[in-house]
């Protein structure tokens, strides 16, 4: 197991999967290569099923020899009967608890899922099976997922590491008190104010200003916040990142009978890498690439079926404004980014102006991974009207929105927020607003806008 991963306790994603666990139903967990999904399944088995004494049969698809295993034994059924040594009938007579069977990188067998879907029907009453599944790819999940498990199947996305994870990894002292539950929906702003006031603010970290500092140029992907402990891991994170790029198009795309021409959808790769947190103008693409509308379509379907990039759709609110329609693009990790524009130094996306959008795109992530699994109902959404009049997020609760604007200064007297107050005075479902920056914790009574230092992502996950 990986030295970084015996480490780090997954908190948040452990408390979502572990109540997806205890249900008689199929858990899959998804997301993209090299965030720790397989890590987290072993140690998960070695210490809480391990320590159990509880029997597991792991396999990972990843290994053509796995797979060959399967087809030639004439399916999953009697692997996991040759493994247990016992027919699946008799499970309940033999042994005293339910059996877990774990199948890594799910999509590399596709007809895998049908059966999977048959065992279940045939044995759920019994509660005899706990399947557990993982990919990377939810082209081929999703669907197979829709078309054999509905109802049976359980969604459980994962994602890199947060903020508070590379403290852990780094060492770093930080306070332990939380502060990511002032993102609650169900606090007024009366609430919240009251909540900020019974909390020990802690003072400037330069610490935790390198890990997003490092995060903002590089990325949060495991295998890269290992190198935040040296001095100068530049290089290392080029190769890194371009071997990472290589390996998902070789490897992973080229597997889709869905892609024609690997060159174009590499040069896509790195065109819309450089677009993030800019509305997705689909003709502009298709003209840069000399590709019909409909082969853009599919690369587009492709990358967001991948988790390489979201597209964020625009929030409609109650107020009368003409908005925006396309959506906006992010991508799932900064070191893309750095990468398809020659990793910058900081100082120099300072002068060109391009730190603006590295840390709005470091932000929506963080965003996603410190709430959703909180909140997995919330819709992150922008704001734009057609005269330009925006504001980067809303998270849409249903019954209520914050926005959000996000600002790389340490000070608030340099940044403007008429549409943010506006959105505010006018939306009915907005009771007030936050601003994400690198100052200290303030409270605008007047304006109702909480400054929030980004810093804060790197406190607890847990009520403290």
């Amino acid at each position: 197991m990986s030295e970084i991963h015996e480490k780090i306790n997954r908190q948040a994603f452990k408390v979502r999967f572990l109540r997806s666990f205890e249900k008689d139903i199929v858990s899959l967990i998804i997301g993209q290569r090299q965030i720790g999904k397989t890590t987290f399944i072993q140690k998960f088995l070695l210490e809480e099923v391990g320590q159990e004494k509880r029997e597991y049969l792991y396999m990972n698809l990843d290994s053509i020899t796995i797979r060959e295993k399967i087809i030639s034994a004439g399916g999953l059924k009697q692997i996991i009967e040759d493994y247990f040594d016992t027919k699946i009938t008799d499970f309940k007579e033999k042994f005293s608890d339910r059996k877990i069977v774990v199948i890594d990188e799910a999509q590399k067998l596709p007809e895998i899922f049908e059966e999977i879907k048959l065992l279940f029907d045939e044995y759920k009453n019994l509660n005899l099976i706990k399947f557990i599944l993982s990919g990377s790819s939810a082209l081929d999940l999703y669907a197979k997922s829709a078309e054999s498990q509905a109802g049976r199947i359980d969604i459980i996305k994962a994602y890199s590491f947060n903020f508070f994870e590379i403290k852990e990894l780094l060492d770093i002292q930080f306070t332990q008190t939380n502060f990511i539950d002032l993102f609650d929906p169900d606090l007024s702003f009366e609430e919240l104010v009251e909540k900020i006031s019974t909390k020990r603010l802690p003072g400037a970290n330069t610490d935790i200003q390198k890990i997003i500092e490092n995060s903002l140029q590089y990325g949060t992907l495991p295998e890269m916040t290992k190198l935040f402990k040296k001095m100068d891991f530049k290089n290392e994170a080029i190769d890194y990142i371009e071997s990472y790029k290589n390996t998902y198009i070789e490897k992973d795309i080229r597997a889709l009978d869905r892609i024609g021409e690997l060159g174009n959808f590499s040069r896509l790769f790195d065109l819309i890498s450089a677009q993030a947190g800019n509305i997705l103008v689909k003709s502009n693409l298709s003209r840069d690439l000399g590709i019909s509308q409909e082969a853009l379509n599919n690369y587009l379907s492709v990358l967001e079926s991948t988790f390489i990039i979201d597209l964020v759709q625009p929030y409609f609110p109650n107020i009368k404004k003409q908005i925006v329609k396309s959506p906006k693009i992010y991508i799932f990790d900064n070191s893309l980014i750095s990468y398809v524009n020659g990793f910058p130094l900081l100082e120099h996306m300072k002068v060109n102006g391009t730190i603006g959008a590295f840390f709005e795109n470091l932000i929506y992530q963080e965003l996603k991974k410190r709430l959703l699994f909180e909140h997995p109902y919330l819709n992150i959404c922008f704001y734009r009207t057609v005269n330009d009049a925006e504001i980067d997020f809303i998270l849409d609760f249903r019954k209520k929105v914050i926005p959000i604007e996000i600002k790389w200064t340490n000070d608030i007297n340099n940044i403007k927020l008429r549409t943010l107050k506006q959105f505010i005075k006018e939306e009915s479902k907005a009771d007030y607003g936050f601003v994400i920056y690198n100052g200290k914790l303030e409270i605008n009574e007047t304006d109702r806008i909480i400054y929030f230092p980004a810093a804060y992502f790197a406190t607890s996950p847990l009520n403290a």
